[in-house]
C-alpha cells in the first residue's frame, strides 16, 4: 500500500514538472524578447573611420518598435553607468522607414528587411567629426518593454605620427573621464578621446594648429583660456588641462517638439555657451529631460543639429537660439524648443 501511494505521488510530481517545462515553453515562444539577440558589426573602428555600422536585431515580435541608443561609455568598463553620456537616441520599426512629406529620410536609421521580426539598420558614420567618432569604448543599446540588450564599439586612434598627451585637472584635482577635444582653428571638431580614470588623456593627431579643450558633465570649460597645440611632424607635446568646478546646480528642462511640447526629444547633445567664453555639455535622456550645472552668466542651449535630424527635426538659427539667466540662482522648466521637418531636400548624388 505504501509503496502504491508513494508510486502515485511520484507520477503526480512528475506530470507537474511537465506542465511547468511546457507552460515556461509557451511563456518563452509568447515573449520573443527574452531570446532577442543585438549584432553591431564591424565592432571596431578608427576615429577616422568613413562608412556605416550595421545594426541587427533579432527575435522581435512582427512589426515591434524599440529604441536604439548610443552611449559615450566614459569609464570604458563596457556597462552601462549612470554616468555615461548619451549621444543618441533613435526609433526603430520591424518593417518601418521614417519619411518627411512621403519621402524617405535617410538621414535617420531604418530597418531594411521588412516586416520579419528582426530589424537591420545601417548607422551613418561617414563623417568622423561628430561625437560618434570620440576615441574610446562606445555602447549601442536596445531598449524594449521586455528589457534590454547591450553591445559595445570600440572606436580607436588612427596611428598618426604626433601625440599631444596631458592631464585633466580642476582645481588642482585630477578629473577622471573627462573628454578632450581637439578643435581646428575655426572652431570644427577635429578629433577626441577619454581621459583616464587619473585624468590623463592621449590623442594622435595629424600635423597642424589646434584648439585643446576638456568637457565633463558636471563641470566647466573656460574657452576664453583654451590652449593652441601646434604640432609638427613626428612632435609629441604635453599640454595640461583645466575645468572649472561648478557652483549652480542646475540649468534643467526639457528638448521639445515646438508645436507639441509633451513630446520629448531623447539623446540629443546639448552645447551650452556662456557670453564670456565658458562652455558645458550635457545631452536630453530618454524622455527629453535635461540637467546641466553651470557658473554664473547668461547661457545659450543649442542641441546637436546632426542627432536633430535622424530624429526628423530642424535646428535652430544662431539668433533663435535660447538664452537662460543663472545669475541670480539655477534655473529650472527651461524649455528649449525645435520644429519638426515637414519637408526634404532630397535626390541622387552620381558622378560625371
Amino acid at each position: 500500500m505504501y509503496m502504491r501511494m508513494r508510486s502515485d505521488v511520484m507520477d503526480l510530481v512528475t506530470q507537474r514538472v511537465r506542465l511547468f517545462v511546457a507552460l515556461t515553453a509557451l511563456l518563452v515562444a509568447a515573449r520573443p524578447g527574452w531570446s532577442a539577440t543585438l549584432t553591431v558589426t564591424p565592432s571596431a573602428i578608427s576615429n577616422t573611420y568613413s562608412g556605416m555600422i550595421a545594426v541587427d536585431i533579432g527575435g522581435l515580435a512582427t512589426g515591434e518598435t524599440v529604441a536604439l541608443q548610443h552611449y559615450l561609455d566614459l569609464n570604458g568598463n563596457g556597462v552601462l553607468d549612470s554616468t555615461d553620456w548619451l549621444l543618441q537616441q533613435v526609433q526603430l520599426t520591424d518593417g518601418a522607414v521614417p519619411l518627411i512629406g512621403g519621402a524617405t529620410n535617410y538621414s535617420a536609421p531604418y530597418d531594411r528587411t521588412g516586416t520579419d521580426g528582426a530589424i537591420s539598420a545601417l548607422l551613418n558614420y561617414a563623417k568622423p567629426t561628430e561625437l560618434t567618432h570620440l576615441v574610446g569604448r562606445h555602447l549601442l543599446r536596445v531598449q524594449r518593454t521586455s528589457g534590454a540588450l547591450t553591445n559595445s564599439l570600440l572606436v580607436t586612434n588612427y596611428p598618426f605620427g604626433q601625440t599631444v598627451r596631458g592631464t585633466v585637472r580642476a582645481s588642482g584635482t585630477n578629473v577622471p573621464y573627462a573628454v578632450v577635444v581637439f578643435l581646428d582653428m575655426d572652431g570644427e571638431l577635429v578629433a577626441g578621446t577619454v581621459a583616464s580614470a587619473t585624468g590623463g588623456y592621449t590623442n594622435q593627431l595629424p600635423p597642424g594648429s589646434y584648439v585643446a579643450a576638456a568637457l565633463r558633465p558636471g563641470y566647466v570649460a573656460d574657452f576664453a583660456a583654451a590652449v593652441t597645440v601646434s604640432l609638427t611632424n613626428g612632435a609629441t607635446v604635453t599640454t595640461n588641462l583645466s575645468l572649472l568646478p561648478v557652483n549652480r546646480t542646475s540649468l534643467s528642462g526639457r528638448l521639445v517638439d515646438s508645436a507639441n511640447q509633451a513630446v520629448g526629444l531623447p539623446g540629443v547633445p546639448l552645447f551650452v555657451a556662456e557670453a564670456n567664453g565658458r562652455f558645458a555639455i550635457g545631452s536630453s535622456d530618454p524622455n527629453g529631460a535635461f540637467n546641466i550645472p553651470v557658473t554664473d552668466g547668461l547661457w545659450r542651449v543649442e542641441p546637436g543639429g546632426e542627432t536633430l535630424a535622424a530624429l526628423g527635426y530642424v535646428g535652430l538659427d544662431e539668433d533663435a537660439l535660447p538664452v537662460f539667466d543663472t545669475s541670480t540662482g539655477n534655473v529650472t522648466n527651461a524649455v528649449v524648443a525645435v520644429p519638426k521637418a515637414n519637408a526634404l531636400f532630397h535626390g541622387v548624388i552620381r558622378t560625371t
